[in-house]
Protein backbone atom coordinates (compact mmCIF):
# COMPACT_ATOMS: atom_id res chain seq x y z
CA UNK A 1 0.00 0.00 0.00
CA UNK A 2 1.09 3.59 -0.83
CA UNK A 3 2.42 5.62 2.21
CA UNK A 4 1.26 8.59 3.75
CA UNK A 5 3.48 10.71 1.54
CA UNK A 6 2.36 9.44 -1.48
CA UNK A 7 -1.64 10.52 -1.09
CA UNK A 8 -0.35 13.83 0.07
CA UNK A 9 1.54 14.70 -2.89
CA UNK A 10 -1.05 13.18 -4.70
CA UNK A 11 -4.09 15.25 -3.09
CA UNK A 12 -2.24 18.39 -2.39
CA UNK A 13 -1.86 18.38 -6.39
CA UNK A 14 -5.62 17.61 -7.23
CA UNK A 15 -6.26 21.12 -4.57
CA UNK A 16 -3.71 23.20 -6.82
CA UNK A 17 -4.95 22.10 -9.45
CA UNK A 18 -8.70 23.31 -8.46
CA UNK A 19 -7.34 26.71 -6.93
CA UNK A 20 -5.84 27.60 -10.32
CA UNK A 21 -9.42 27.30 -11.69
CA UNK A 22 -10.97 29.45 -8.81
CA UNK A 23 -8.00 32.05 -9.59
CA UNK A 24 -8.63 32.39 -13.43
CA UNK A 25 -12.39 32.50 -12.00
CA UNK A 26 -11.52 35.45 -10.02
CA UNK A 27 -9.15 37.29 -12.61
CA UNK A 28 -12.22 36.88 -15.05
CA UNK A 29 -14.62 38.31 -11.88
CA UNK A 30 -12.37 41.00 -11.07
CA UNK A 31 -12.67 42.49 -14.82
CA UNK A 32 -15.57 42.27 -14.65
CA UNK A 33 -16.11 44.78 -12.05
CA UNK A 34 -13.81 47.12 -13.51
CA UNK A 35 -15.46 46.84 -16.91
CA UNK A 36 -18.89 47.97 -14.66
CA UNK A 37 -17.17 50.69 -12.95
CA UNK A 38 -15.75 52.33 -15.51
CA UNK A 39 -19.44 52.35 -17.20
CA UNK A 40 -21.19 53.47 -14.61
CA UNK A 41 -18.45 56.51 -14.18
CA UNK A 42 -18.92 56.87 -17.92
CA UNK A 43 -22.81 57.29 -16.98
CA UNK A 44 -22.18 59.92 -13.85
CA UNK A 45 -20.26 61.69 -16.13
CA UNK A 46 -21.97 62.51 -19.14
CA UNK A 47 -24.89 63.18 -16.40
CA UNK A 48 -23.33 66.04 -14.83
CA UNK A 49 -22.35 67.25 -18.31
CA UNK A 50 -25.60 67.47 -19.33
CA UNK A 51 -27.60 69.11 -16.52
CA UNK A 52 -24.63 70.64 -13.86
CA UNK A 53 -24.09 74.22 -13.38
CA UNK A 54 -21.00 75.28 -12.82
CA UNK A 55 -19.42 71.53 -12.40
CA UNK A 56 -22.11 70.79 -9.95
CA UNK A 57 -25.43 69.85 -9.09
CA UNK A 58 -28.01 70.91 -6.53
CA UNK A 59 -30.42 68.25 -5.27
CA UNK A 60 -33.66 70.42 -6.41
CA UNK A 61 -32.19 70.58 -10.20
CA UNK A 62 -31.39 67.37 -9.60
CA UNK A 63 -35.25 66.44 -8.76
CA UNK A 64 -36.61 68.34 -11.48
CA UNK A 65 -38.33 65.86 -14.20
CA UNK A 66 -37.01 64.87 -17.48
CA UNK A 67 -37.91 66.84 -20.96
CA UNK A 68 -39.96 65.33 -22.93
CA UNK A 69 -37.23 64.80 -25.47
CA UNK A 70 -35.17 63.19 -21.97
CA UNK A 71 -38.22 61.37 -21.56
CA UNK A 72 -38.65 59.50 -24.75
CA UNK A 73 -34.40 58.97 -25.13
CA UNK A 74 -34.47 57.36 -21.46
CA UNK A 75 -37.07 54.90 -22.14
CA UNK A 76 -35.26 53.93 -25.62
CA UNK A 77 -32.34 52.72 -23.10
CA UNK A 78 -34.87 51.05 -20.50
CA UNK A 79 -36.37 48.83 -23.76
CA UNK A 80 -32.81 48.33 -24.41
CA UNK A 81 -32.03 47.11 -20.45
CA UNK A 82 -35.50 45.06 -21.05
CA UNK A 83 -34.59 43.32 -24.10
CA UNK A 84 -31.17 42.66 -22.40
CA UNK A 85 -32.81 41.13 -19.01
CA UNK A 86 -34.97 39.05 -21.10
CA UNK A 87 -31.97 37.57 -23.28
CA UNK A 88 -29.80 36.91 -20.19
CA UNK A 89 -32.29 36.20 -17.61
CA UNK A 90 -31.92 39.00 -14.87
CA UNK A 91 -34.21 38.62 -11.72
CA UNK A 92 -37.66 39.15 -12.55
CA UNK A 93 -37.88 41.88 -9.65
CA UNK A 94 -35.55 44.29 -11.58
CA UNK A 95 -37.12 43.53 -14.90
CA UNK A 96 -40.44 44.95 -12.77
CA UNK A 97 -39.06 47.91 -12.02
CA UNK A 98 -37.79 48.49 -15.42
CA UNK A 99 -41.34 47.84 -16.90
CA UNK A 100 -43.32 49.98 -14.32
CA UNK A 101 -40.37 52.56 -15.33
CA UNK A 102 -40.95 52.17 -19.17
CA UNK A 103 -44.29 53.18 -18.27
CA UNK A 104 -44.11 56.46 -16.43
CA UNK A 105 -44.67 60.03 -17.50
CA UNK A 106 -42.85 61.87 -15.21
CA UNK A 107 -39.02 60.46 -13.99
CA UNK A 108 -36.24 63.06 -11.83
CA UNK A 109 -32.93 63.58 -13.30
CA UNK A 110 -31.74 61.64 -10.44
CA UNK A 111 -34.49 58.52 -10.81
CA UNK A 112 -32.70 58.46 -14.50
CA UNK A 113 -29.44 58.58 -13.23
CA UNK A 114 -30.41 55.55 -10.68
CA UNK A 115 -31.60 53.59 -13.47
CA UNK A 116 -28.56 53.57 -15.36
CA UNK A 117 -26.57 53.05 -13.23
CA UNK A 118 -28.17 50.30 -11.25
CA UNK A 119 -29.17 47.78 -15.09
CA UNK A 120 -24.73 47.90 -15.10
CA UNK A 121 -24.99 46.54 -11.37
CA UNK A 122 -27.41 44.53 -12.09
CA UNK A 123 -25.79 42.79 -15.19
CA UNK A 124 -22.79 42.48 -13.22
CA UNK A 125 -24.30 40.48 -10.89
CA UNK A 126 -25.90 38.32 -13.21
CA UNK A 127 -22.84 37.63 -14.60
CA UNK A 128 -21.13 37.13 -11.41
CA UNK A 129 -23.40 34.38 -10.78
CA UNK A 130 -23.21 32.34 -13.81
CA UNK A 131 -19.60 32.30 -13.45
CA UNK A 132 -18.73 31.28 -9.78
CA UNK A 133 -21.70 28.69 -10.78
CA UNK A 134 -20.16 27.61 -13.40
CA UNK A 135 -17.02 27.49 -11.57
CA UNK A 136 -18.05 25.25 -8.68
CA UNK A 137 -20.07 22.78 -10.57
CA UNK A 138 -16.37 22.15 -12.48
CA UNK A 139 -14.82 22.06 -9.10
CA UNK A 140 -16.70 19.46 -7.69
CA UNK A 141 -16.70 17.61 -10.71
CA UNK A 142 -13.06 17.47 -11.43
CA UNK A 143 -12.28 16.83 -7.55
CA UNK A 144 -14.70 14.14 -7.97
CA UNK A 145 -13.16 12.44 -10.71
CA UNK A 146 -9.52 13.27 -10.00
CA UNK A 147 -9.59 11.62 -6.55
CA UNK A 148 -11.26 8.56 -7.38
CA UNK A 149 -8.49 8.11 -10.29
CA UNK A 150 -5.84 9.12 -8.11
CA UNK A 151 -6.97 6.07 -5.53
CA UNK A 152 -7.39 3.57 -8.30
CA UNK A 153 -3.99 4.40 -9.71
CA UNK A 154 -2.75 4.30 -6.04
CA UNK A 155 -3.96 1.03 -5.32
CA UNK A 156 -3.72 -0.28 -8.91
CA UNK A 157 -7.11 -1.34 -9.58
CA UNK A 158 -9.98 0.16 -11.58
CA UNK A 159 -13.83 -0.13 -12.45
CA UNK A 160 -16.27 1.56 -14.16
CA UNK A 161 -17.52 5.19 -12.65
CA UNK A 162 -21.07 6.58 -13.85
CA UNK A 163 -20.80 9.79 -14.80
CA UNK A 164 -22.03 12.76 -11.44
CA UNK A 165 -26.22 12.92 -12.38
CA UNK A 166 -26.76 16.47 -12.73
CA UNK A 167 -29.78 16.86 -10.67
CA UNK A 168 -27.66 15.69 -7.92
CA UNK A 169 -25.32 18.22 -8.63
CA UNK A 170 -27.50 21.09 -8.54
CA UNK A 171 -28.55 20.21 -5.38
CA UNK A 172 -25.03 19.92 -3.71
CA UNK A 173 -24.31 23.50 -5.21
CA UNK A 174 -27.48 25.14 -3.66
CA UNK A 175 -27.18 23.60 -0.48
CA UNK A 176 -26.48 26.36 2.48
CA UNK A 177 -23.01 25.01 3.99
CA UNK A 178 -21.71 28.28 6.27
CA UNK A 179 -23.62 28.97 9.82
CA UNK A 180 -25.76 31.87 8.25
CA UNK A 181 -27.60 29.56 5.97
CA UNK A 182 -26.26 31.30 2.97
CA UNK A 183 -24.90 29.63 -0.55
CA UNK A 184 -23.04 31.27 -2.65
CA UNK A 185 -26.17 32.59 -4.86
CA UNK A 186 -27.33 34.63 -1.75
CA UNK A 187 -24.02 36.24 -0.70
CA UNK A 188 -24.17 37.76 -4.29
CA UNK A 189 -27.21 38.94 -4.51
CA UNK A 190 -26.63 40.42 -1.02
CA UNK A 191 -23.69 42.01 -1.67
CA UNK A 192 -25.32 43.60 -4.87
CA UNK A 193 -28.05 44.99 -2.89
CA UNK A 194 -25.39 46.77 -0.96
CA UNK A 195 -23.30 48.51 -3.56
CA UNK A 196 -26.76 49.46 -4.99
CA UNK A 197 -27.41 51.23 -1.92
CA UNK A 198 -24.17 52.63 -1.51
CA UNK A 199 -24.12 53.35 -5.05
CA UNK A 200 -27.52 55.41 -4.23
CA UNK A 201 -27.02 57.28 -1.45
CA UNK A 202 -23.29 58.62 -2.70
CA UNK A 203 -25.57 60.22 -5.72
CA UNK A 204 -27.82 61.43 -3.90
CA UNK A 205 -25.82 62.60 -0.70
CA UNK A 206 -23.70 64.42 -3.82
CA UNK A 207 -26.19 66.03 -5.08
CA UNK A 208 -27.45 67.48 -1.65
CA UNK A 209 -23.52 68.70 -0.89
CA UNK A 210 -24.05 70.42 -4.96
CA UNK A 211 -20.60 68.81 -5.26
CA UNK A 212 -18.31 67.97 -8.81
CA UNK A 213 -18.53 64.23 -10.00
CA UNK A 214 -15.17 63.77 -9.23
CA UNK A 215 -15.73 63.14 -5.69
CA UNK A 216 -19.07 61.02 -6.29
CA UNK A 217 -16.83 58.81 -8.73
CA UNK A 218 -13.77 58.50 -6.46
CA UNK A 219 -16.34 57.48 -3.60
CA UNK A 220 -17.79 55.07 -5.48
CA UNK A 221 -14.50 54.16 -6.92
CA UNK A 222 -13.84 52.87 -3.03
CA UNK A 223 -17.18 50.84 -2.80
CA UNK A 224 -16.72 49.00 -5.98
CA UNK A 225 -12.55 47.90 -4.68
CA UNK A 226 -14.50 46.54 -1.49
CA UNK A 227 -17.06 44.59 -3.56
CA UNK A 228 -14.47 43.29 -6.15
CA UNK A 229 -12.30 42.14 -3.16
CA UNK A 230 -15.84 40.05 -1.82
CA UNK A 231 -16.16 38.65 -5.08
CA UNK A 232 -12.89 37.37 -4.91
CA UNK A 233 -12.82 36.21 -1.47
CA UNK A 234 -16.29 34.35 -2.39
CA UNK A 235 -14.56 32.37 -5.06
CA UNK A 236 -11.56 31.48 -3.76
CA UNK A 237 -13.93 29.97 -0.65
CA UNK A 238 -17.00 28.38 -2.33
CA UNK A 239 -13.58 26.60 -4.45
CA UNK A 240 -12.42 24.81 -1.50
CA UNK A 241 -15.57 24.12 -0.06
CA UNK A 242 -16.54 21.95 -2.76
CA UNK A 243 -13.42 20.79 -3.56
CA UNK A 244 -13.68 19.24 0.20
CA UNK A 245 -17.03 17.85 -0.84
CA UNK A 246 -15.96 16.06 -4.07
CA UNK A 247 -13.51 14.56 -2.23
CA UNK A 248 -15.65 13.48 0.94
CA UNK A 249 -17.97 12.13 -1.08
CA UNK A 250 -15.57 9.82 -2.85
CA UNK A 251 -14.23 8.96 0.43
CA UNK A 252 -17.99 7.95 1.50
CA UNK A 253 -18.04 6.34 -2.02
CA UNK A 254 -14.85 3.84 -1.55
CA UNK A 255 -16.28 3.16 2.55
CA UNK A 256 -12.95 5.18 3.39
CA UNK A 257 -13.23 5.53 7.27
CA UNK A 258 -10.71 8.47 8.29
CA UNK A 259 -9.42 11.08 6.51
CA UNK A 260 -6.19 13.60 7.28
CA UNK A 261 -6.10 17.05 6.91
CA UNK A 262 -3.02 18.49 5.07
CA UNK A 263 -2.26 22.28 5.06
CA UNK A 264 -0.14 24.07 2.52
CA UNK A 265 2.84 25.04 4.67
CA UNK A 266 4.37 27.99 4.06
CA UNK A 267 4.90 31.63 5.20
CA UNK A 268 0.99 32.31 3.92
CA UNK A 269 -0.81 29.27 6.19
CA UNK A 270 -2.69 30.69 8.90
CA UNK A 271 -2.56 29.84 12.65
CA UNK A 272 -5.49 27.18 12.38
CA UNK A 273 -4.41 25.39 9.55
CA UNK A 274 -0.68 25.13 11.01
CA UNK A 275 -2.35 23.60 14.09
CA UNK A 276 -5.25 21.54 11.84
CA UNK A 277 -2.22 20.14 9.79
CA UNK A 278 -1.95 15.89 10.35
CA UNK A 279 -5.02 15.70 12.03
CA UNK A 280 -6.87 12.19 11.13
CA UNK A 281 -10.26 12.52 11.82
CA UNK A 282 -13.32 9.27 11.43
CA UNK A 283 -15.33 10.46 8.38
CA UNK A 284 -18.83 10.64 10.60
CA UNK A 285 -17.14 13.61 12.07
CA UNK A 286 -16.60 15.76 8.64
CA UNK A 287 -17.81 19.02 8.83
CA UNK A 288 -16.37 22.30 6.72
CA UNK A 289 -15.08 24.74 8.73
CA UNK A 290 -15.11 22.33 12.11
CA UNK A 291 -12.78 19.07 11.00
CA UNK A 292 -12.26 20.05 7.63
CA UNK A 293 -11.53 22.81 5.03
CA UNK A 294 -12.21 25.55 4.05
CA UNK A 295 -11.53 26.35 7.83
CA UNK A 296 -11.12 30.17 6.50
CA UNK A 297 -11.96 32.41 3.71
CA UNK A 298 -9.15 31.77 1.04
CA UNK A 299 -8.58 28.47 2.41
CA UNK A 300 -5.79 26.20 0.79
CA UNK A 301 -5.90 23.25 3.27
CA UNK A 302 -6.96 19.79 1.18
CA UNK A 303 -7.52 16.45 2.84
CA UNK A 304 -6.29 13.09 2.15
CA UNK A 305 -8.09 9.28 2.65
CA UNK A 306 -5.92 7.90 5.58
CA UNK A 307 -5.81 4.24 4.82
CA UNK A 308 -4.69 1.80 7.79
CA UNK A 309 -3.41 -1.97 6.73
CA UNK A 310 -6.50 -3.73 7.23
CA UNK A 311 -8.03 -1.61 4.13
CA UNK A 312 -8.76 -3.83 1.15
CA UNK A 313 -10.40 -1.16 -1.89
CA UNK A 314 -10.85 -4.64 -3.87
CA UNK A 315 -13.66 -5.55 -1.71
CA UNK A 316 -15.15 -2.70 -1.94
CA UNK A 317 -14.38 -1.49 -5.86
CA UNK A 318 -18.01 -1.34 -7.46
CA UNK A 319 -17.65 -3.88 -10.20
CA UNK A 320 -18.99 -3.69 -13.57
CA UNK A 321 -21.89 -5.25 -15.35
CA UNK A 322 -19.51 -8.55 -15.73
CA UNK A 323 -18.48 -8.19 -11.50
CA UNK A 324 -14.69 -7.25 -12.62
CA UNK A 325 -12.42 -4.74 -11.96
CA UNK A 326 -9.21 -3.77 -14.03
CA UNK A 327 -5.23 -3.20 -13.29
CA UNK A 328 -4.90 0.65 -13.38
CA UNK A 329 -1.18 0.94 -14.01
CA UNK A 330 0.61 3.96 -12.40
CA UNK A 331 1.61 5.87 -15.47
CA UNK A 332 -1.89 5.88 -16.73
CA UNK A 333 -2.58 9.59 -17.41
CA UNK A 334 -6.01 10.93 -16.05
CA UNK A 335 -7.91 12.10 -19.40
CA UNK A 336 -7.20 8.25 -20.44
CA UNK A 337 -8.65 6.95 -17.36
CA UNK A 338 -11.69 9.14 -17.74
CA UNK A 339 -12.21 8.53 -20.98
CA UNK A 340 -12.11 4.80 -20.42
CA UNK A 341 -13.91 4.43 -17.24
CA UNK A 342 -15.97 7.63 -17.22
CA UNK A 343 -16.92 8.56 -20.19
CA UNK A 344 -17.32 5.07 -21.93
CA UNK A 345 -19.02 3.69 -18.46
CA UNK A 346 -21.65 0.82 -18.62
CA UNK A 347 -23.02 2.29 -15.23
CA UNK A 348 -24.10 5.51 -16.79
CA UNK A 349 -27.11 5.83 -14.17
CA UNK A 350 -28.72 8.65 -12.53
CA UNK A 351 -28.81 7.31 -8.94
CA UNK A 352 -29.91 3.94 -7.49
CA UNK A 353 -33.37 4.74 -6.99
CA UNK A 354 -34.28 5.48 -10.10
CA UNK A 355 -33.73 1.74 -11.86
CA UNK A 356 -35.86 0.27 -9.19
CA UNK A 357 -38.61 2.79 -9.21
CA UNK A 358 -40.60 2.15 -12.34
CA UNK A 359 -44.58 2.05 -12.30
CA UNK A 360 -45.50 -0.49 -14.36
CA UNK A 361 -45.44 0.59 -18.22
CA UNK A 362 -44.56 3.72 -17.59
CA UNK A 363 -41.40 5.46 -18.21
CA UNK A 364 -41.36 7.80 -15.46
CA UNK A 365 -39.08 7.03 -12.80
CA UNK A 366 -39.99 8.27 -9.20
CA UNK A 367 -37.83 8.82 -6.82
CA UNK A 368 -39.93 7.41 -4.02
CA UNK A 369 -37.84 8.68 -1.08
CA UNK A 370 -37.88 12.31 -2.10
CA UNK A 371 -42.14 12.35 -2.90
CA UNK A 372 -42.36 11.38 0.67
CA UNK A 373 -44.70 14.08 1.73
CA UNK A 374 -46.16 14.69 -1.76
CA UNK A 375 -49.89 14.60 -1.41
CA UNK A 376 -50.84 10.78 -2.77
CA UNK A 377 -53.62 12.70 -4.73
CA UNK A 378 -51.49 14.97 -6.38
CA UNK A 379 -48.81 12.86 -6.87
CA UNK A 380 -51.34 10.33 -8.84
CA UNK A 381 -52.51 12.92 -10.78
CA UNK A 382 -49.25 14.60 -11.70
CA UNK A 383 -48.17 11.13 -12.70
CA UNK A 384 -51.05 10.25 -14.85
CA UNK A 385 -50.61 13.53 -16.84
CA UNK A 386 -46.79 12.54 -17.49
CA UNK A 387 -48.25 9.15 -18.65
CA UNK A 388 -50.81 11.04 -20.72
CA UNK A 389 -48.18 13.33 -22.10
CA UNK A 390 -46.15 10.59 -23.50
CA UNK A 391 -48.81 8.82 -24.78
CA UNK A 392 -50.12 11.22 -26.85
CA UNK A 393 -46.40 12.23 -28.12
CA UNK A 394 -44.83 8.87 -29.10
CA UNK A 395 -41.72 10.87 -30.21
CA UNK A 396 -40.97 12.23 -26.73
CA UNK A 397 -41.89 8.27 -24.97
CA UNK A 398 -39.83 6.98 -27.48
CA UNK A 399 -37.23 9.42 -26.26
CA UNK A 400 -37.47 8.76 -22.66
CA UNK A 401 -37.51 5.47 -22.97
CA UNK A 402 -33.83 5.57 -24.08
CA UNK A 403 -32.86 7.67 -21.30
CA UNK A 404 -34.33 8.90 -18.65
CA UNK A 405 -37.58 11.64 -17.07
CA UNK A 406 -37.65 11.58 -13.52
CA UNK A 407 -40.27 12.85 -10.65
CA UNK A 408 -38.98 13.45 -7.42
CA UNK A 409 -39.45 16.79 -4.70
CA UNK A 410 -37.58 18.94 -2.85
CA UNK A 411 -38.23 22.36 -1.39
CA UNK A 412 -37.14 24.72 -4.59
CA UNK A 413 -39.44 26.59 -6.77
CA UNK A 414 -43.09 24.97 -7.32
CA UNK A 415 -41.56 22.98 -10.33
CA UNK A 416 -38.18 22.67 -11.49
CA UNK A 417 -36.99 20.74 -14.59
CA UNK A 418 -32.96 20.56 -14.61
CA UNK A 419 -31.59 19.71 -17.54
CA UNK A 420 -29.28 20.72 -21.14
CA UNK A 421 -28.57 19.98 -24.10
CA UNK A 422 -25.05 20.75 -24.48
CA UNK A 423 -23.22 21.80 -21.56
CA UNK A 424 -24.51 18.84 -19.10
CA UNK A 425 -26.21 15.76 -19.59
CA UNK A 426 -29.56 16.33 -21.70
CA UNK A 427 -30.34 12.80 -21.45
CA UNK A 428 -31.65 12.67 -17.89
CA UNK A 429 -34.45 15.27 -17.39
CA UNK A 430 -36.02 15.84 -13.68
CA UNK A 431 -39.46 17.54 -12.89
CA UNK A 432 -39.06 18.42 -9.15
CA UNK A 433 -42.27 18.98 -7.05
CA UNK A 434 -41.57 21.50 -4.03
CA UNK A 435 -43.18 19.85 -1.50
CA UNK A 436 -43.94 23.36 0.32
CA UNK A 437 -46.79 23.40 -2.55
CA UNK A 438 -47.20 20.34 -3.19
CA UNK A 439 -48.22 18.54 0.55
CA UNK A 440 -51.51 20.27 0.29
CA UNK A 441 -54.28 19.80 -2.66
CA UNK A 442 -56.67 22.26 -1.78
CA UNK A 443 -53.61 25.06 -1.37
CA UNK A 444 -52.08 24.25 -4.59
CA UNK A 445 -55.48 24.55 -6.35
CA UNK A 446 -55.89 28.02 -5.11
CA UNK A 447 -52.30 28.95 -5.41
CA UNK A 448 -52.74 28.10 -9.70
CA UNK A 449 -55.82 29.56 -9.97
CA UNK A 450 -54.80 32.72 -8.68
CA UNK A 451 -51.81 32.51 -10.70
CA UNK A 452 -54.04 31.78 -13.60
CA UNK A 453 -56.65 34.36 -13.07
CA UNK A 454 -54.02 37.11 -12.64
CA UNK A 455 -52.22 36.27 -15.79
CA UNK A 456 -49.04 35.26 -14.26
CA UNK A 457 -50.09 31.93 -15.93
CA UNK A 458 -51.88 31.08 -18.79
CA UNK A 459 -55.97 30.25 -18.78
CA UNK A 460 -56.20 26.99 -17.69
CA UNK A 461 -59.27 24.60 -16.87
CA UNK A 462 -60.12 24.19 -13.63
CA UNK A 463 -59.61 20.48 -13.52
CA UNK A 464 -56.38 21.05 -14.61
CA UNK A 465 -55.13 23.43 -12.11
CA UNK A 466 -53.52 20.18 -10.39
CA UNK A 467 -50.94 19.66 -12.92
CA UNK A 468 -50.38 22.56 -15.37
CA UNK A 469 -47.21 23.06 -13.34
CA UNK A 470 -45.62 19.74 -14.31
CA UNK A 471 -47.44 20.02 -17.88
CA UNK A 472 -45.33 23.99 -17.76
CA UNK A 473 -42.18 21.40 -17.09
CA UNK A 474 -43.03 18.92 -19.96
CA UNK A 475 -42.95 21.97 -21.97
CA UNK A 476 -39.30 22.64 -21.31
CA UNK A 477 -38.59 18.87 -22.01
CA UNK A 478 -40.21 18.83 -25.54
CA UNK A 479 -38.03 22.06 -26.40
CA UNK A 480 -35.08 20.44 -24.66
CA UNK A 481 -35.55 17.22 -27.44
CA UNK A 482 -35.83 20.07 -30.41
CA UNK A 483 -32.37 21.46 -29.30
CA UNK A 484 -30.73 17.84 -29.08
CA UNK A 485 -32.23 17.14 -32.56
CA UNK A 486 -31.28 20.23 -34.09
CA UNK A 487 -27.55 19.91 -33.06
CA UNK A 488 -27.80 16.08 -34.33
CA UNK A 489 -29.26 17.43 -38.07
CA UNK A 490 -26.84 20.25 -37.62
CA UNK A 491 -23.49 18.75 -36.55
CA UNK A 492 -21.27 21.11 -38.76
CA UNK A 493 -23.12 24.13 -37.17
CA UNK A 494 -22.63 23.19 -33.98
CA UNK A 495 -18.82 22.12 -34.43
CA UNK A 496 -18.49 25.71 -35.03
CA UNK A 497 -20.27 26.79 -32.01
CA UNK A 498 -17.85 24.27 -30.35
CA UNK A 499 -15.15 26.15 -31.87
CA UNK A 500 -15.86 29.31 -30.59
CA UNK A 501 -15.97 27.98 -27.24
CA UNK A 502 -12.96 26.63 -27.11
CA UNK A 503 -11.08 29.77 -28.47
CA UNK A 504 -13.25 32.11 -26.10
CA UNK A 505 -11.34 34.32 -23.93
CA UNK A 506 -13.02 32.67 -20.49
CA UNK A 507 -14.57 30.01 -19.50
CA UNK A 508 -17.74 32.11 -18.79
CA UNK A 509 -17.81 33.87 -22.62
CA UNK A 510 -17.80 30.48 -23.71
CA UNK A 511 -21.00 29.35 -21.65
CA UNK A 512 -22.60 32.65 -23.07
CA UNK A 513 -21.70 31.31 -26.44
CA UNK A 514 -23.60 28.14 -25.89
CA UNK A 515 -26.39 29.73 -24.01
CA UNK A 516 -27.07 32.24 -26.78
CA UNK A 517 -26.51 29.80 -30.00
CA UNK A 518 -29.40 27.55 -27.63
CA UNK A 519 -31.37 30.38 -27.19
CA UNK A 520 -31.75 31.38 -31.15
CA UNK A 521 -33.02 27.69 -31.41
CA UNK A 522 -36.26 27.73 -29.49
CA UNK A 523 -36.41 32.01 -30.06
CA UNK A 524 -36.86 30.45 -33.85
CA UNK A 525 -39.96 27.80 -32.11
CA UNK A 526 -41.43 30.85 -30.52
CA UNK A 527 -41.36 32.69 -33.42
CA UNK A 528 -42.79 30.11 -35.61
CA UNK A 529 -45.52 29.30 -33.16
CA UNK A 530 -46.27 33.09 -32.87
CA UNK A 531 -46.55 33.83 -37.32
CA UNK A 532 -49.05 30.11 -37.29
CA UNK A 533 -51.05 32.59 -34.25
CA UNK A 534 -50.71 35.12 -36.44
CA UNK A 535 -52.41 34.00 -39.24
CA UNK A 536 -55.68 33.25 -37.27
CA UNK A 537 -56.09 36.89 -35.48
CA UNK A 538 -55.43 39.56 -37.12
CA UNK A 539 -54.64 42.08 -34.50
CA UNK A 540 -52.28 39.88 -32.62
CA UNK A 541 -50.52 41.00 -29.29
CA UNK A 542 -47.96 39.17 -27.17
CA UNK A 543 -49.33 40.91 -23.89
CA UNK A 544 -53.37 40.09 -25.18
CA UNK A 545 -52.59 36.21 -25.49
CA UNK A 546 -49.27 35.21 -23.50
CA UNK A 547 -49.03 35.08 -19.96
CA UNK A 548 -46.86 37.54 -17.96
CA UNK A 549 -44.74 34.59 -16.86
CA UNK A 550 -44.45 33.17 -20.68
CA UNK A 551 -43.09 37.15 -21.45
CA UNK A 552 -39.84 36.71 -19.01
CA UNK A 553 -38.02 34.56 -22.14
CA UNK A 554 -38.12 32.16 -24.77
CA UNK A 555 -37.96 29.09 -23.07
CA UNK A 556 -40.94 30.09 -20.36
CA UNK A 557 -42.73 31.52 -23.52
CA UNK A 558 -42.62 27.81 -25.08
CA UNK A 559 -43.34 25.92 -21.60
CA UNK A 560 -46.35 28.36 -21.16
CA UNK A 561 -47.59 27.86 -24.33
CA UNK A 562 -47.61 24.28 -24.33
CA UNK A 563 -48.93 23.96 -20.69
CA UNK A 564 -52.18 26.69 -22.32
CA UNK A 565 -52.20 24.20 -25.27
CA UNK A 566 -52.91 20.89 -22.89
CA UNK A 567 -55.29 22.54 -19.97
CA UNK A 568 -58.07 23.03 -21.51
CA UNK A 569 -58.40 26.14 -22.42
CA UNK A 570 -56.10 27.17 -25.45
CA UNK A 571 -56.11 30.34 -27.07
CA UNK A 572 -54.77 31.09 -30.29
CA UNK A 573 -51.06 30.95 -29.03
CA UNK A 574 -52.05 27.22 -27.49
CA UNK A 575 -54.09 26.43 -31.05
CA UNK A 576 -50.70 27.56 -32.81
CA UNK A 577 -48.47 25.33 -30.38
CA UNK A 578 -50.64 22.05 -31.25
CA UNK A 579 -50.02 22.81 -34.82
CA UNK A 580 -46.26 23.81 -34.17
CA UNK A 581 -46.07 20.07 -32.68
CA UNK A 582 -48.13 18.16 -35.37
CA UNK A 583 -44.62 19.11 -37.44
CA UNK A 584 -42.21 18.69 -35.42
CA UNK A 585 -43.10 15.60 -33.21
CA UNK A 586 -44.19 13.60 -36.33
Amino acid sequence: MKNSKYWQKRFEQIEDSSNRIASQVAKETEKMFQDAEKEIEKEISVWYQRFATNNGIKIQDAKKLLKSDELKELKWSIEEYIKYGHENELNEQWMKELENASAKYHISRLEALKLQTRQTIEALYNNEENVVSTMVERVYSDGYYHSIFEIQKGFGIGWDIGAIDQNKLKTIISKPWATDGKNFSDRIWQSKGQLINDLYSELTRSCILGKSPDQAIKNISKKFNTSKSQAGRLIMTEQAYFSSVAQKDVFKELDVDKYEIVATLDNRTSIICQDMDGHVFDMKDYAPGVTAPPFHPNCRTTTVPYFNDEYNIGERAAKDENGKTYYVPSNLKYNDWKEQYVNNSNAKKVVKEVAEELVSNSVVKTLDDELKGVDSRLLEENKQQLDSLNEKYPKMKEYFEENNLILGAGNNKITEIASNTSMRDHTVQKITLNKRNYNDYDKLIAEEKRASTSGWNMDCAEDMYSVYSITHEYGHAIHNYLIHNHIVNNVEEYAKIKERMVKASSLSYGMKIMKNYERKIVAQYVDEIKEIAMKKVSDFKWSTYLSEYGRTNYYEAFAEIFANSQCGKPNVLGEAMNEFLEKRLK
